[in-house]
C-alpha cells in the first residue's frame, strides 16, 4: 500500500501533512528518493509489459526502494530536500532507469538468468567543486556499453534501440497503454534523444551528468545536483 501510494502522493504532500510548494515550476521541497521511485515505477511497467516478465528491483542506498521509503517517513531528517525542478529530474531518472531495466532485461533473457537489481545510491555532502554537492548514482549489471557507443550516447538521435518491426524495445511498439508520461518520454529515449536532453536539464542548474561502462558487466550513471 505504502509503494503504491507513495510516488503521487508524497511527492505532493509530506509525512505531516504540508502540500509542498513551487514558485514557477521550482519545487521548494523537491526530494529525489520520492522522484526516483516514482520514475523507477514507470520504467518497471513500461518494461514488465514489453518483457512480459518482472524487472529488476530497485536497490536504493542498500536497502530496497520499499524499505527505504518506511525508514525515511520514520525518520524525515535522513531524506535530504532543496529547491529544484522537479519535473526535469523526474525526466533524468526516468530515462536511466528505463535504460539500466531494457539492458538488466537484455541480458537476463539471453543468459536464462534472473536480472541483477538495479542499485541506487543517494549522496549529500560537500566536494571541492560545491559546498553542498548531492549525487545520485545509479549502477546496473546489464550488458554495458562497447567504446564505440560510448562516444556517441550524448548525441542527438543515437539510439541503440532495435528499430526492427516487432521488437519489444522498439518505439514503434510503444503505445499510450503504457501511461502517459512513461509513454512521452520512452518515445523521445528511443529516439536517441533520453541522455542527451538530460545533459541539458540537468547542466541548467550546473549539475552535472557522467556515465562509465564496461561490456557485458555493466553500467554507473554519476548525477551531480
Amino acid at each position: 500500500e505504502l509503494m503504491q501510494r507513495t510516488p503521487d502522493s508524497l511527492r505532493q504532500e509530506g509525512a505531516s501533512g504540508p502540500q509542498v510548494r513551487h514558485v514557477g515550476a521550482i519545487c521548494l521541497d523537491t526530494r529525489p528518493s520520492l522522484i526516483l521511485i516514482e520514475a523507477y515505477r514507470h520504467a518497471q511497467f513500461m518494461v514488465q509489459r514489453r518483457f512480459n516478465r518482472s524487472p529488476p528491483e530497485l536497490m536504493v542506498n542498500g536497502r530496497t526502494a520499499r524499505e527505504f521509503l518506511v525508514e525515511g517517513l520514520e525518520q524525515p531528517s535522513l531524506d535530504t530536500h532543496f529547491p529544484y525542478v522537479d519535473i526535469h529530474l523526474y525526466f533524468v531518472f526516468f530515462e536511466v532507469l528505463k535504460n539500466a531495466l531494457l539492458t538488466s532485461m537484455r541480458k537476463a533473457s539471453r543468459s536464462g538468468a534472473e536480472p541483477s537489481p538495479v542499485h541506487a545510491s543517494l549522496i549529500t555532502g560537500t566536494s571541492l567543486m560545491s559546498e553542498n554537492e548531492r549525487t545520485v548514482k545509479i549502477t546496473d549489471y546489464g550488458e554495458g556499453i562497447n567504446r564505440d557507443d560510448m562516444r556517441k550516447v550524448w548525441s542527438y538521435f543515437h539510439s541503440t534501440v532495435n528499430e526492427q518491426r516487432g521488437d519489444p524495445l522498439s518505439h514503434t511498439a510503444m503505445s499510450e497503454e503504457d501511461g502517459a508520461a512513461p509513454s512521452r518520454l520512452a518515445r523521445a529515449g528511443n529516439r536517441g534523444l533520453g541522455l542527451a536532453v538530460s545533459r541539458v536539464l540537468v547542466r541548467y542548474f550546473g549539475g552535472e551528468i557522467d556515465l562509465h561502462s564496461i561490456p557485458r558487466k555493466g553500467t554507473d550513471v554519476y548525477i551531480y545536483l
